[in-house]
């Protein structure tokens, strides 16, 4: 039993290594999917493109082929995230930045 005891111990004095959500940095320059996981900044991304946060929500593939990207560069990919431009992706800076502040 002590030994159990010493187990749980010793996992809980380890810190957590994931990131919390309000420690995740509301930028156009962090992952799509990492900025999703914080409740004000999806809700930002969500209002501007919902379609896109529907996709990375619901289909695995659409996670694996835009989830390392930031906005910045799917401002820049017309193929794939059809109207979103420089000023979208403006509007959608200057709404994040004020989160961080």
């Amino acid at each position: 039993m002590w030994r159990l005891y010493l187990a749980l111990c010793l996992i809980l004095s380890f810190p957590a290594s994931a990131q919390q959500p309000n420690e995740i940095a509301a930028s156009i320059q962090t992952p799509i999917l990492e900025l999703l996981k914080r409740a004000d900044a999806r809700a930002i991304v969500e209002k501007h493109l919902p379609s896109l946060v529907r996709a990375l929500d619901e289909d695995y593939e659409a996670q694996v082929f835009f989830g390392d990207s930031n906005l910045l560069e799917l401002s820049i990919d017309d193929n794939h995230v059809i109207g979103f431009g420089e000023e979208m992706l403006e509007q959608i800076r200057q709404e994040l930045s004020a989160l961080e502040h």
